[in-house]
């Protein structure tokens, strides 16, 4: 890795293998990606507008098209957008809540793409969950009900096509 990566978010795009972004200390607005394991490259996907850390970090699931999500105290709510065509960052609307230390993931129901956004919170546990239509860019409330948050806890996930399988590690 070309930096550390402490409270990063990555995520598994099909076209840039292991991307890591954000996090570190100190905090850093780079981001690497990685086929191999061994080779890491700054230059595949533009900087994240945003200094971020212990946000959700997510492949889109068509090419070099990433989504952050949340993140530090200030940032808890924001959404952007990596256009892998464009090679830019755009910010969408925000969460309906504080995503801080949140996990998310792509599902695919029916043909059409969503973002599953769960957890997190600044301030105590989160059971709520939210959902962004990646057709029209809009959030909806969730129907998830478990608390999938605490202090001291970093939520991890698994990116699969169809329900999204949560892990927890201490940090």
């Amino acid at each position: 890795m070309l930096w550390n990566r402490y409270l990063s978010g990555y995520d598994y795009s099909p076209a840039l293998g292991l991307v890591m972004a954000g996090g570190g200390y100190p905090v850093t607005t780079m981001i690497e990606a990685t086929l191999d394991g061994a080779a890491f490259e700054a230059d595949s996907v533009a900087d994240l507008p945003i200094y971020n850390w212990d946000f959700c970090f997510a492949s889109v699931g068509n090419g070099s098209d990433l989504i952050s999500i949340g993140g530090s105290g200030f940032n808890d709510q924001l959404v952007y957008r990596h256009s892998g065509a464009a090679g830019v960052w755009e910010q969408l609307p925000n969460t309906l809540q504080s995503r801080y230390g949140s996990g998310c993931g792509l599902v695919i129901e029916d043909g059409k793409r969503y973002i599953v956004a769960v957890g997190g919170g600044y301030v105590g546990p989160s059971d709520t969950s939210e959902v962004l239509d990646l057709d029209t860019m809009q959030w909806s409330e969730g129907e998830m009900d478990i608390v999938v948050y605490s202090i001291n806890t970093k939520l991890k996930k698994a990116n699969i096509q169809g329900p999204v399988f949560l892990t927890f590690s201490a940090t």
